[in-house]
């Protein structure tokens, strides 16, 4: 059963929690017997690329343990591996989604990450993607 993220204020900061499932932009994540359901901060997945974004996080995340910043009560920043990479910053660069929120911690990084995938026209910015 997944439980609602409303136990935000008794969960600390950056424990690490294992990915069970992923969606476009948007990951359940288990802990002891408390299972989440979190949305990545900063993150929008046109509908057009949910499938490419779902498989682009399942090569990064799958089975993976990540540890995760709460934003809110449904949104975090999602980090991985020893040099703690942040994976909403990943997506964001590699055009896998479009930035859609100032209320993340790293909204700078985020839209410098957005401003990269525009500029090299990758993912979500490329031509065939736009409809150019």
């Amino acid at each position: 059963m997944v439980t609602s993220a409303i136990i935000l204020n008794l969960t600390p900061l950056f424990y690490k929690w294992q990915v069970v499932s992923i969606a476009a932009d948007t990951i359940e994540v288990r802990r002891s017997n408390k299972t989440l359901k979190v949305r990545l901060c900063g993150v929008e997945v046109p509908p057009t690329f949910q499938k490419t974004s779902r498989e682009y996080l399942q090569n990064i995340l799958e089975k993976k343990s990540v540890k995760l910043s709460f934003v809110d009560n449904s949104s975090v920043e999602v980090f991985i591996g020893k040099d703690e990479k942040l994976i909403n910053k990943s997506m964001l660069m590699d055009g896998m989604a479009k930035y859609n929120s100032d209320l993340c911690p790293s909204q700078s990084i985020l839209r410098t990450a957005q401003e990269i995938a525009k500029w090299q026209k990758i993912g979500v910015w490329s031509s065939e993607s736009q409809g150019l």
